[in-house]
């Protein structure tokens, strides 16, 4: 093998291929982020979908008790942010503490660990 050309051998068995990527198969971008963290009162999350999903965002206390939906919807490709004002479902102003935001398509799941400080 020398500056990408095989020397000395015998070429005629192998075969050029090619790889493509089908982007539909994949899982979504999410690149799931908050600012600021810490935050108080309010954080934005932001979010990207590499195609259309049914989105979830759910804020979760450390315990796993569910605190609040923000999302709940059909979503096309694309970059998108959702704000949380520190509020549960009830409209009560959340303690100091850990809270994680989990975003949650079809066929992926992932979080972001968030601080609450009063």
């Amino acid at each position: 093998y020398s500056n990408g050309e095989i020397v000395g051998s015998d070429t005629s068995n192998f075969t050029r291929t090619s790889v493509s990527i089908d982007h539909n198969y994949l899982p979504s971008k999410m690149a799931l982020r908050n600012y600021p963290n810490p935050f108080n009162p309010i954080t934005t999350i932001k979010y990207l979908l590499s195609r259309q999903y049914h989105v979830t965002l759910t804020i979760y206390d450390i315990m796993g008790c569910e605190i609040k939906t923000l999302v709940n919807d059909l979503q096309p490709e694309g970059h998108y942010e959702a704000v949380w004002d520190g509020l549960d479902s009830q409209g009560k102003q959340i303690s100091t503490g850990v809270y994680i935001a989990k975003l949650h398509t079809g066929d992926y799941s992932q979080g972001v660990k968030m601080v609450y400080l009063r």
